[in-house]
């Protein structure tokens, strides 16, 4: 955003910023500070483009847009490289989920057809083990 084509703009249509303030319904303190600081929303720049009566993309010179076509590209293979990588670590724990699901399904069929109290315990212990991971998802939460 060029903030400086606001100012020539205001020169040439011989408008000050509180006029411009005023025809746009903003407080010239808040117009002042918005240029300032340089943070005009999109809809306040197509208030001001309206108000002096210009297309808005004056306000956007082509400095502002530093893109070429190889700098995209590039971007757009970073991109895709870390999205692959996301992909194959996505696999990656969905198999190991896997696995581990076979695994339990394994030892809890085993311990089925053990001695039932050795089972009750295990059973127990791992009830126990859920409530305190909840209670201390539940502390966390607190904190």
């Amino acid at each position: 955003m060029n903030y400086n084509k606001i100012n020539t703009l205001l020169t040439d249509k011989r408008l000050s910023i509180p006029q411009l303030a005023d025809k746009i319904g903003m407080t010239k303190r808040g117009l002042y500070s918005s240029i300032e600081k340089k943070t005009l929303t999109i809809i306040t720049i197509e208030k001001i483009a309206e108000a002096l009566d210009v297309p808005v993309s004056v306000f956007f010179d082509e400095q502002s847009f530093n893109w070429n076509n190889k700098e995209l590209i590039a971007k757009n293979v970073t991109l895709d490289i870390r999205n692959q990588d996301l992909e194959e670590n996505i696999k990656l724990l969905q198999d190991i989920i896997r696995t581990k699901k076979s695994l339990l399904r394994l030892i809890y069929e085993q311990l089925k057809n053990s001695d039932s109290d050795k089972f009750n315990q295990i059973l127990k212990a791992i009830n126990d083990s859920e409530k305190f991971d909840t209670e201390e998802s539940k502390d966390l939460k607190n904190k």
